[in-house]
């Protein structure tokens, strides 16, 4: 694939495990003219078959399932080492609307923080999760309480980050107390190394198929802990 035809500024990334009744919708809905990597994350399933379909789309696979935050990782070293200066990250199981890339874009472009993050509770008018309704205000009031920022929304997976900014405290992604629940720990780690953070509104759909492999109450329980160790860090 010749990456040069496509924007040269902003890459798009997206991790996949067993979605291929999904991947395909997602990637068929991206705007014209971006490229994509896709981190699969050890599926099984016909997942990488689907995404190597599109010209526009690199696929690198993990032998084994790894976790959201370790293929997440992969794709934002990638994007670095390919030398884009924006990355729009998004999830691949039909939750986010593509065609919203051209905003975080334009965020980031305009300078208004190094890290713009899609709040579906400013955005979305749709059904809501038990675990979004109750639980995520708790984890938002947590992580505000000690980053200081002012998010409604932070475990959205719909991103743009400023690689620019990104380059000099990549170290920070090397050592996840959860891989699976990483949004948490990254933006006490944002928080340290003075990023800032703005939300845009962004409507939430529901998974095009199948369901999540976290698990409420696990992934509940998980998000508390990787908080608790990645605060504590800061007293060593």
């Amino acid at each position: 694939m010749a990456k040069e035809k496509y924007n040269r500024l902003t890459v798009v990334t997206t991790e996949a495990y067993n979605e291929q009744d999904n991947i395909e919708k997602v990637l068929s809905r991206m705007p014209e003219g971006y490229y994509v990597v896709l981190v699969d994350d050890g599926s099984t399933d016909r997942t990488v078959e689907v995404a190597s379909r599109f010209e526009n789309v690199k696929v690198v696979s993990h032998p084994v399932n790894l976790g959201q935050g370790v293929a997440f990782v992969t794709g934002l070293k990638i994007a670095i080492d390919e030398g884009f200066k924006y990355m729009v990250h998004l999830d691949s199981d039909g939750q986010h609307n593509p065609g919203d890339i051209p905003r975080f874009e334009k965020e980031l472009m305009e300078g208004t923080a190094e890290v713009i993050v899609g709040s579906r509770v400013l955005g979305s008018r749709g059904k809501t999760t038990f675990l979004r309704h109750y639980f995520l205000p708790v984890v938002a009031k947590i992580l505000n309480l000690i980053t200081h920022y002012n998010m409604t929304d932070p475990m959205c997976g719909f991103r743009g980050y400023n690689l620019d900014s990104l380059r000099p405290i990549l170290s920070i992604f090397d050592d996840y107390h959860s891989p699976q629940h990483n949004a948490v720990e990254m933006f006490i780690r944002f928080s340290r190394a003075g990023i800032k953070v703005k939300e845009i509104p962004v409507e939430a759909y529901e998974r095009s198929s199948g369901t999540s492999y976290k698990g409420e109450i696990r992934y509940g329980y998980n998000v508390i802990m990787a908080i608790l160790k990645t605060y504590l860090e800061g007293f060593k």
